[in-house]
């Protein structure tokens, strides 16, 4: 049983359950009905998991720094995040402007994207208005949702600000409160019950790849792939750029060697690639951390939550990147300062995001960045949906290795 289970956890079987599943979703997609049901349910195993992880992680970790010392200050862990803000959003322009791929996107000669420009029906919209325009939320409205009105709604929703907004209200509380520490017991006691029956699921992560890699690849037309090779290779390319960036920075902070630094963190990374839920990742990216820095424990379950919600850096280099590229397709050549205003309403727009996890509701967000540069978007908005499940994988593998990467950039070396 233990061979088995070795098995199952060693990285090249969940790729090796991915590969399959495409293959088996492209020539058997008519029996692929089943598979997704498969998929669903582990999926939905893990996000009962998730909820319940963050409140006791964050409340714990909040709580715990509040009460003892920490060589790790607000402002540089701000510092920090806000410089990764910039430099996605920044490659994201370089490499949209620098290469181009729209130049070689012909959108109007392809039937197959033609097709998916009248599929107007594949996201839920009011036929009275644009479909950038519903999911457009002002800063203040964003800050007014974020507020729980009843926690035990949010906790039932999985609406995941909510929960971590509360989660920071009640550990800051607690933490003032004398003789809390029987509350902080039993969360303790919560975060590992739920780490264990994760653990458990995630060995079955190899089956639910192949599950869910076989109902996705069907999702996707062939045509319109050839048609937007340019566009998914080089946002692909842009992340395994940053990905291999990210481990040279783990490297040089942690002295683990190139090799580790790429390896140690390859349960977190995995799971955000072969789930596309960044949510999911969080569990093991703590304990990972948690074993690397012994005596930082404290920092790690309060600022890996909150990192991963908050910190979207990929989505900001997907929103450059995406900008610049509808820019093009309309003939658009962008000025000096018109790329550096995309560069800041990408990361505006992207730290919009927090809690959307569906990457087809992050697309038309692209609105709040093209109308103040009078660029049009409309049926644009379906294609790049179409295109997502070739794209969501490795932007949410590195929202979750990004936020490692930041991790180690923040907290020293035990």
């Amino acid at each position: 049983m233990q061979k088995i289970r070795k098995i199952l956890k060693n990285p090249i079987s969940v790729l090796l359950g991915f590969t399959l599943g495409g293959f088996y979703g492209s020539y058997f997609p008519q029996y692929t009905e089943t598979l997704g049901v498969v998929g669903q349910i582990f999926l939905n195993l893990m996000k009962m998991c998730v909820v319940p992880i963050i409140v006791s992680a964050a409340t714990l970790g909040v709580t715990k720094l509040l009460t003892t010392k920490s060589n790790v200050s607000v402002r540089k862990i701000v510092g920090v995040m806000a410089s990764l803000f910039l430099i996605f959003s920044l490659i994201g322009v370089l490499v949209g402007g620098v290469f181009r791929p729209a130049d070689k996107v012909d959108v109007g000669a392809s039937p197959a994207l033609n097709k998916i420009v009248l599929s107007a029906s594949s996201i839920e919209r009011n036929l009275k208005e644009p479909v950038e325009l519903q999911k457009s939320v002002s800063f203040i409205e964003f800050i007014r949702d974020s507020i729980p009105k009843n926690i035990f709604n949010s906790l039932s929703q999985s609406a995941i600000v909510q929960v971590v907004v509360f989660s920071f209200i009640f550990a800051l509380a607690l933490a003032a409160v004398p003789g809390s520490e029987r509350i902080m017991n039993f969360l303790e006691i919560v975060y590992k019950v739920f780490e264990r029956i994760f653990s458990e699921i995630i060995t079955f992560l190899p089956i639910a790849s192949f599950c869910i890699m076989s109902t996705n690849i069907t999702k996707i037309d062939p045509d319109a792939f050839l048609s937007m090779v340019p566009f998914v290779g080089y946002i692909n390319l842009s992340y395994l750029f940053v990905f291999f960036v990210g481990v040279t920075i783990i490297n040089f902070r942690t002295k683990l060697g190139f090799i580790k630094s790429m390896t140690y963190f390859k349960d977190p990374t995995i799971i955000a690639l072969a789930t596309s839920s960044s949510l999911s990742a969080i569990p093991s990216s703590i304990e990972v951390l948690n074993n690397l820095y012994k005596k930082n424990t404290n920092l790690v379950q309060s600022l890996i939550p909150l990192g991963i919600i908050v910190g979207r850096f990929s989505i900001c280099l997907y929103f450059s990147f995406a900008a610049i590229f509808v820019g093009h397709i309309y003939l658009h050549d962008f000025t000096i300062i018109q790329m550096v205003y995309v560069v800041f309403l990408s990361i505006f727009a992207g730290i919009s995001t927090i809690g959307i996890t569906t990457g087809g509701i992050l697309i038309p967000i692209l609105a709040m960045i093209l109308d103040p540069l009078g660029l049009p978007f409309g049926s644009l908005v379906f294609i790049l949906v179409a295109m997502d499940p070739l794209i969501s994988p490795m932007r949410t593998m590195i929202v979750a290795h990004s936020n490692l990467t930041m991790a180690t950039m923040v907290i020293d070396k035990d």
